[in-house]
Parts: C-alpha cells; sequence; structure tokens
C-alpha cells in the first residue's frame, strides 16, 4: 500500500479551513494538477510560516509526527500507511509569500484546493536544482513539461525573473525559444 493523496488531502483542506490555514500545494502533486502526471511519494505544501503552530496542532490530531523542523520546513510521516509523509516549506521569504499570493484554487475530486501557480512551482524547482546538483536532471525535466504544457498562460516575466535569481537566464532563453 503507498500513500493515498486524495485521503490525505481531504483530511487535510477540511482542517486547514477551519483554522484559516494559508498555504499552496507544490512539489510533484502540483506538477501533476498543472498537466504532468508523474510518480511522487510525498505532499509537499508550502505554508505561511505564521500558521506552523496551528499546522503543528492539526497534524497530531491526524496521527502525524513531526519527524524534521528547521527554520525552512517542517516534515511529518504517519504510521498510518495511506496518509504518508507531508513536508511543509515555510514561507517569509519575499518569493515564498508572493507565491502564497498567486496559489490558484483548484477542483480535485470533491475538494477545492490552493495550488501553487506554475512560474512559482518553476521558481521552487530551480532552488532545488541549485541547492541539490543530483537533482537537476529531474527537476528540469518537470520545468520543460510544465513550460511545454501551460505555455500559453505562462507569466514569462515573472519566470524570467525566477530564472536570473537563480542565475540561469541563459537556460530560461533556451527554454523560451523551445517552448514557444
Amino acid at each position: 500500500m503507498r500513500m493515498d493523496f486524495n485521503k490525505t488531502l481531504n483530511l487535510l483542506i477540511k482542517e486547514f479551513s477551519k483554522k484559516k490555514i494559508r498555504y499552496a500545494v507544490i512539489g510533484g502533486f502540483a506538477v501533476g494538477v498543472w498537466g504532468f502526471a508523474r510518480n511522487t511519494l510525498d505532499l509537499d505544501i508550502l505554508a505561511d510560516k505564521n500558521d506552523l503552530e496551528k499546522i503543528d496542532n492539526i497534524m497530531q490530531k491526524l496521527f502525524y509526527k513531526r519527524v524534521f523542523s528547521s527554520e525552512n520546513v517542517s516534515q511529518y510521516v504517519s504510521d498510518i500507511v495511506a496518509l504518508g509523509e507531508v513536508d511543509f516549506i515555510h514561507a517569509f521569504r519575499f518569493y515564498s509569500t508572493r507565491a502564497l499570493k498567486r496559489a490558484k484554487k483548484k477542483r480535485l475530486g470533491d475538494i477545492y484546493l490552493k495550488i501553487a501557480a506554475v512560474e512559482d512551482i518553476v521558481g521552487f524547482k530551480l532552488q532545488a536544482m541549485a541547492n541539490d546538483k543530483k537533482r537537476q536532471e529531474k527537476e528540469l525535466l518537470d520545468i520543460k513539461e510544465l513550460l511545454r504544457l501551460n505555455r500559453k498562460r505562462i507569466d514569462w516575466r515573472l519566470l524570467e525573473e525566477y530564472f536570473t535569481l537563480f542565475n540561469k537566464k541563459k537556460l530560461f532563453k533556451k527554454l523560451k525559444d523551445e517552448v514557444l
């Protein structure tokens, strides 16, 4: 058995709504919502740093244990396999708080959840590439497919801002030329 993303999201979103948690789903699951389905083992959520105590209470209520916490991330794991692992990226810097505000409401089955905008997901993928060179190939594949599938609705100026932030302007030009 593996993580049941729908069940987990149903539980979390219901609680987030009650407690007015500011969040956006990011990572592999969000990539799938924007059209590029791929395997992912956990759920990644961007959350306002001011909501972390409420999030911790929710996660404990739902039988999760916090196994790691730092200034930037919190990681929760459940002994219930279907609930899996949920990682929270703490939004408190300029780009991450801006990404929270831009999150789009999307319907997934019976629930509406907030998904980070494509441009912001690409920004997080660029950050992952900068932080861990071993992830470049996988992250670049996600970026290429996200851009290809969503090219007509992309804010290319915002995207260029992210690529510039991570010293990847040449890559931006190359990808934009390939996609458009």
